[in-house]
């Protein structure tokens, strides 16, 4: 899981686990290739969890939070540069802001065979809302970006995380078939889609040590 692509310099938390440097994101990248990781989509993943798909032998789901510009600008030239697809969940009421992707920035990588998903509309953590305002942000994102690619949008990705079992279950109601939380660790064909880990890369993410060698 992946947010800002630049250079920070900033000492607050956040930053240091929100913002990748483009060289880092690079190495990264180059690194789970030389491995032998091989990047599919959330929908060959489901399948492959399933067991209804041969994958690779190490298959893995890259994700964007956010939809940020610099996602744009400084990972997707290494994703094409490797071959890898890639996973960027929108924040729809965002995309008219400059710093995030637009409409046909968005468009034009599902073209290509990327996945644009849902974020929601305000990225509000959906443990602090009603429940019909978790309805409205689901259903409503959902239709924008379908909208905007064309395509359905089942893949789902919890603001900050914040999720219950209860919510888990409301997304599933909606239409979605996974939704990704922040919590830590590999999925598996045990793992419940609606709540499903994530690594969170950083800055200083240690490969061998995360990943294995």
């Amino acid at each position: 899981m992946y947010h800002r692509i630049h250079l920070y310099r900033g000492n607050g938390p956040m930053s240091k686990r929100t913002n990748v440097s483009p060289q880092t994101f690079s190495t990264q990248m180059h690194w789970l290739a030389d491995h032998g990781y091989s990047a599919v989509t959330l929908d060959a993943m489901v399948k492959i969890l399933h067991g209804d798909e041969v994958g690779p032998a190490k298959p893995m789901v890259i994700t964007f939070d956010d939809g940020y510009r610099s996602q744009l600008e400084q990972a997707v030239p290494v994703l094409r540069q490797l071959h890898q697809a890639a996973v960027f969940y929108s924040i729809t009421g965002h995309i008219p802001h400059p710093d995030f992707m637009h409409r046909n920035e968005l468009r034009a990588l599902s073209d290509e065979g990327m996945q644009i998903e849902a974020h929601t509309v305000h990225h509000d953590d959906l443990r602090t809302i009603s429940k019909q305002q978790q309805i409205k942000e689901l259903t409503e994102s959902k239709a924008a970006i379908e909208a905007i690619t064309g395509k359905p949008v089942l893949h789902f990705a919890y603001p900050d995380g914040g999720f219950t079992h209860s919510i888990s279950a409301r997304v599933g109601s909606l239409g979605y078939v996974t939704a990704t939380t922040i919590n830590s660790g590999f999925a598996t064909p045990q793992s419940n889609l609606l709540e499903l880990p994530r690594i969170w890369m950083m800055e200083r993410t240690d490969m061998g040590k995360t990943f294995g060698n």
